[in-house]
């Protein structure tokens, strides 16, 4: 068991890596602190009314509200800071992605998600919207992502609020409530995107939706920017994009984000018994795409590595999205016995794939 566990370790450091490019494309957070929950001096205190109340029904209401806000409550009192320090939702929130609070107070988003959100959401795995490892959040909504859906999936697309408005023809009052991202400066790779001076980001989604209610239906709020703009196609093409169905929207779109990464924390994958995933990118896939560009790929292997939606988007486009994307090292080990490229490599490096993964 000892030498599985310790050829397991070998293959991961041989097979896998966390790709600069793609960590730098999102927002980074340099080392944030693992900060605990601070601890009070022991002394007699109160929390007025709430000690009425049974402790399943106190954390009902800190469920409720925002990190901020329990973060606010437990240093009223020593009380206080006893019962936010039990509570699992904001404790593990504190403890396992500090970076992604920091994020969220940075982006002008952390009093909107309630700490039970959040803690759902570090307790899932998948991304939202495919069944790929999601090592993302996206602010916006917070919902958990993976690297190609949230560069090409329109549901995790994000636009400056003067578009959003052009887009959706809404006014300043319509879009006032929708969760709005104040853009953290710096560079943003691979395409070096500069942050957006004295924008304010918004979900397009959720921007749809508000369209769809001003306008009364989707046809509707199309013909109105038709009206608008039937003299730009360029334009009009854009806007008809943004507005079209997001339930069907592939992984791989015609029109990547330029904004997306801007919405994006890296967030790690914790499970019940406290196993942390930070994500895992093979490099098996990654060589595979090099293969495919310098046309040294075999056809053989291209066939067998089974890609979804391979037919509709071509071998290029989807290779590139699989060596974008992440999972948990549970299914990386399923993953190498049937990945061209990291058989390959690991054939090169003397590492044996043994067909029991």
């Amino acid at each position: 068991m000892g030498d599985l566990t310790f050829r397991n370790q070998v293959l991961l450091c041989h097979l896998t890596h966390r790709p600069k490019h793609t960590l730098n494309a999102v927002i980074h957070i340099a080392d944030p602190p693992v900060r605990e929950i601070s601890e009070l001096r022991e002394r007699d205190s109160s929390v007025g009314t709430l000690d009425c109340l049974p402790p399943e029904l106190i954390f009902k209401i800190l469920n409720s509200l925002d990190a901020r806000s329990v973060a606010c409550f437990a240093r009223s009192c020593y009380r206080s800071n006893i019962i936010a320090r039990s509570l699992p939702s904001y404790s593990d929130i504190v403890k396992y992605a500090p970076n992604a609070l920091l994020a969220l107070r940075k982006v002008g988003l952390i009093g909107t998600y309630s700490v039970a959100r959040l803690h759902r959401v570090l307790r899932s795995e998948k991304c939202a919207r495919c069944s790929a490892f999601g090592a993302f959040l996206y602010l916006p909504r917070a919902m958990r992502c993976c690297y190609p859906c949230l560069r090409h999936n329109r549901s995790f697309q994000t636009l400056p609020d003067a578009h959003i408005k052009e887009y959706f023809d809404l006014s300043t009052e319509d879009i006032e409530h929708l969760p709005t991202l104040q853009p953290i400066p710096g560079q943003y790779n691979p395409i070096n995107i500069p942050t957006p001076q004295s924008r304010s980001l918004m979900s397009v989604r959720a921007a749809r939706k508000v369209g769809i209610k001003k306008h009364g239906s989707l046809a509707q709020m199309g013909m109105s920017v038709v009206t608008k703009f039937r003299w730009d196609n360029t334009v009009l093409s854009r806007i008809l994009y943004y507005q079209g169905n997001l339930k069907n929207s592939p992984r791989v779109n015609r029109e990547p984000s330029i904004f997306s990464g801007l919405a994006a924390v890296q967030f790690p994958s914790v499970s019940k018994s406290g196993k942390v995933e930070k994500g895992l990118w093979c490099k098996g896939c990654e060589y595979n795409f090099f293969l495919y560009k310098k046309r040294r790929l075999p056809q053989s292997a291209l066939n067998e590595l089974l890609i979804q939606n391979l037919e509709r988007f071509g071998p290029e486009a989807s290779l590139g999205a699989r060596a974008h994307e992440a999972m948990s090292s549970k299914s990386f080990f399923k993953h190498i016995k049937r990945c061209y490229g990291a058989r390959k490599l690991a054939s090169m490096s003397c590492h044996r794939i043994d067909d029991q993964y």
